[in-house]
C-alpha cells in the first residue's frame, strides 16, 4: 500500500477573474494578506492553538511540517461548493472588508480553511423520523433514511490582516 503523501493530488487555484479592488481605508487587501502567508511572512505559528502540538509531532517523527502541509494528497478534501462559492464574483465583492482570515485559504500551501462533509445526528430528528413524522423523500435530500442531517462543516483558522484592522479601529498599526 502507497503513504497518501506519495500520491500528490492537484492543487487547485480559485477563479481571480475580478479586478483587483484597493481597499479605500489601507492598500494592504487580503490579496497581499494571501501572498505573505503563501510566502510564510507572517507572525506567529500555523497551526493556532494546536502549534505546540504540532512542534512536538514535527520532532518526534523528524518532518518537516510545512513541507508535509505544502503537498496535496488524494485523500484530501475540498468541497467543491466551497470552491464554487469562493469563486464566485459576488462572494468576493466584499473581500476588501475581511481582516480575520485569509479568504483563500482553502486553497493555499497551508491551508487556513478546511471543509468536509458529514452526518450530524440529531436524536429528535432521528425520533421523528421512526415514528414518521419526518417524511424522507425517495431522491433524497438533507435527512438521510436514518434520520442523520447531511451537512457541510468548515473550520477557518484566524490570519489577521492587521493594517486593516489598525484603519478600521482608527489606530497606526503598531498599536494594533
Amino acid at each position: 500500500m502507497t503513504s497518501p503523501q506519495s500520491q500528490p493530488a492537484k492543487k487547485r487555484k480559485l477563479s481571480n477573474s475580478m479586478p483587483h479592488q484597493t481597499n479605500p481605508n489601507n492598500s494592504y487587501s487580503w490579496r497581499e494578506l494571501h501572498a505573505d502567508l503563501e510566502a510564510q511572512k507572517f507572525a506567529g505559528a500555523y497551526g493556532a492553538d494546536n502549534t505546540p502540538y504540532l512542534g512536538i509531532s514535527e520532532k518526534k517523527a523528524g518532518v518537516d511540517l510545512r513541507e508535509f502541509h505544502s503537498k496535496r494528497t488524494t485523500d484530501e478534501c475540498y468541497v467543491e461548493e466551497f470552491i464554487k462559492l469562493l469563486s464566485n464574483e459576488r462572494t468576493r465583492k466584499s473581500w476588501d472588508r475581511i481582516v480575520t482570515f485569509d479568504p483563500e485559504g482553502m486553497t493555499a500551501t497551508c491551508p487556513t480553511i478546511s471543509g468536509c462533509k458529514a452526518n450530524l445526528n440529531i436524536p429528535e430528528i432521528q425520533t421523528a423520523v421512526q415514528k414518521k413524522e419526518i417524511k424522507i423523500p425517495a431522491s433524497g435530500g438533507v435527512i438521510n433514511a436514518d434520520g442523520s442531517v447531511k451537512v457541510t462543516k468548515a473550520a477557518i483558522q484566524y490570519a489577521w490582516n492587521l493594517p486593516s484592522l489598525a484603519s478600521r479601529l482608527n489606530l497606526e498599526e503598531k498599536e494594533a
